[in-house]
């Protein structure tokens, strides 16, 4: 069933374009954000220049635009008289000039639009960039670990009477004063990166963006099914950051991705990071160990080291075993760390059947209890402090890795 974000429906006179060109029509914007758009005319489905590509209009002190397309349109045909009742009512009080008399004579398309995403703007801003953007992360457990390293309270923020729902938001502060149009550039980058410190994909539901605690914008991510997003292990590893370098943390994770959007490199960085999204989606125990290797070996490359034959990225990975080590006498040899995952890599994705894993079952049981009970989040948790080292700047010491329930 769709969340309904509104207390109530809203019909507006607005403008849309269909066809190349801006038309105004009577829309009827319901609580879970679905609008139905009426024309005069017939459109119809599978016809791309029938497709509503933008969408604008005013409903009381917000303005609303529908600027990302929608997860799904349907159309529908009927006669002027027996168009929603609502519709006909804001047609006799405010658009009766819009349409010719004839046009009551003809058949008029009902399109059911359904939004990818929504953005309510607040008219006569006053201040277009606001000071704190806040961002709310589903599924709600990803919101629950990464409140705290924002420093943020728990309590939710009010919204306007307008929005049924409370402000969950994850908040920290624009000190790259960041417009709207500017951060929407950078969520992909800033939300990917988040997503080694919940040990999982991480999406946002809900943007909002305030310039001395009152609302400039509110943008809704319409998603039909979160749940998605669940990762289908039930543990993965994730990195925390050690409490006495916390306070310092969203002004360097913000300045990071502002570094990193404006680097020639930033495309190779969202690559990796996708990989990243690969690995914390992956179900099986092999397939994490193999998929751990690939994601290292690219890490290499992003920082133009060989990966197979070199000792230098091994010193990487053993400054990764040293901060999550969990027995203090024990020491692993990174090459052996290296060897592991090669091999998985070498059994899954060239169509082996780990017949032959002797030697790297030998070098497995030499292992302390608890690594080799969490190999596949070992190794998971290795990659990922090593992506945080060579992605976002922050020194291993002051990273720790924890295991995640993911469910």
């Amino acid at each position: 069933m769709a969340k309904e974000w509104l207390r109530k429906g809203h019909v507006f006179i607005g403008r849309v374009t269909i066809g190349g060109g801006w038309m105004r029509a009577p829309i009827l914007l319901q609580q879970n954000l679905d609008l139905h758009i009426f024309l005069p005319g017939s459109y119809s489905i599978g016809r791309d220049e029938h497709r509503p590509e933008f969408i604008e209009g005013q409903i009381g002190d917000w303005n609303i635009k529908i600027i990302d397309g929608a997860t799904s349109v349907s159309y529908n045909h009927s006669s002027f008289n027996s168009l929603n009742k609502l519709v006909l009512i804001a047609i006799d009080k405010e658009a009766k000039n819009f349409f010719p008399p004839d046009h009551q004579e003809k058949i008029w398309s009902e399109i059911t639009f359904s939004p990818k995403t929504v953005l309510f703007e607040k008219i006569d801003l006053p201040f277009n960039i606001p000071d704190e953007w806040g961002l709310t992360f589903h599924p709600p457990k990803n919101n629950r670990i990464l409140f705290h390293f924002f420093k943020n309270n728990r309590n939710p923020r009010g919204l306007s009477n307008f929005f049924t729902t409370a402000d969950s938001s994850v908040y920290f502060s624009n000190t790259e004063q960041w417009t709207l149009d500017a951060l929407r550039k950078r969520l992909k980058l800033l939300t990917s990166s988040l997503s080694f410190f919940a040990g999982a994909p991480v999406t946002y539901e809900l943007l909002v963006g305030r310039f001395k605690r009152e609302i400039l914008y509110v943008q809704v991510k319409n998603i039909s099914n979160p749940n998605a997003y669940l990762c289908p292990s039930k543990y993965n590893g994730r990195i925390e950051i050690k409490e006495s370098y916390l306070s310092t943390f969203p002004f360097r994770f913000v300045r990071r991705i502002e570094e990193l959007f404006n680097d020639h490199d930033h495309e190779k960085v969202v690559t990796i990071l996708s990989y990243f999204r690969m690995l914390y989606m992956a179900l099986y125990d092999e397939a994490k160990i193999a998929f751990s290797f690939q994601v290292m070996e690219s890490l290499a490359k992003y920082k133009k080291m060989k990966f197979k034959r070199s000792t230098t990225f091994d010193e990487y990975i053993g400054k990764a075993l040293d901060a999550i080590k969990i027995e203090e006498a024990f020491d692993i040899d990174p090459a052996d760390v290296k060897q592991i995952a090669r091999k998985y890599r070498n059994e899954v994705f060239h169509g082996n059947f780990f017949e032959t894993m002797t030697g790297i079952e030998n070098v497995i049981n030499t292992l302390p209890e608890g690594y080799k009970r969490d190999l596949p989040i070992l190794l998971q948790a290795i990659a990922a402090m090593i992506g945080v080292n060579f992605i976002l700047g922050i020194d291993f010491n002051q990273m720790i890795a924890l295991k995640r329930d993911t469910y």
